[in-house]
């Protein structure tokens, strides 16, 4: 008979497969060539959709958002190319102690609530 670890295991794997499946589009680099011959490289990265429903599933699917410690817990998942975003908007090293501090506030903001699955 599967017990209640049992089942807690086999659903951080489910989500363990289900992240990866989100972030298997990779993020490319275009170069767009401009009207006045200047060349400009963006960074996109594909389905996002598939991440914004991914965090939709935890937010409704997570009964236990930490992970081992309760110090680390789950609050949203953020696409790199918006990660890398925030971090050159605010001048700041992406992981940083700073970083955090800019990730906490922009998760917390009504703007960027599709990108969080728990409050802080």
């Amino acid at each position: 008979m599967p017990t209640a670890d049992d089942h807690e295991k086999a659903q951080k794997a489910q989500h363990i497969a289900e992240f990866g499946k989100a972030f298997d589009a990779a993020i490319k680099t275009e170069t767009i060539a401009g009207a006045d011959d200047v060349v400009h490289e963006v960074r996109v990265q594909d389905e996002l959709d598939r991440i914004l429903a991914y965090n939709r599933h935890l937010a409704d699917n997570l009964t236990k958002p930490y992970y081992g410690h309760e110090a680390v817990r789950r609050v949203g998942t953020i696409p790199m190319v918006v990660a890398e975003q925030w971090a050159k908007e605010a001048g700041v090293r992406p992981f940083s102690r700073e970083f955090q501090e800019v990730v906490k506030k922009k998760l917390m903001s009504s703007d960027f609530q599709s990108l969080r699955v728990k409050t802080y």
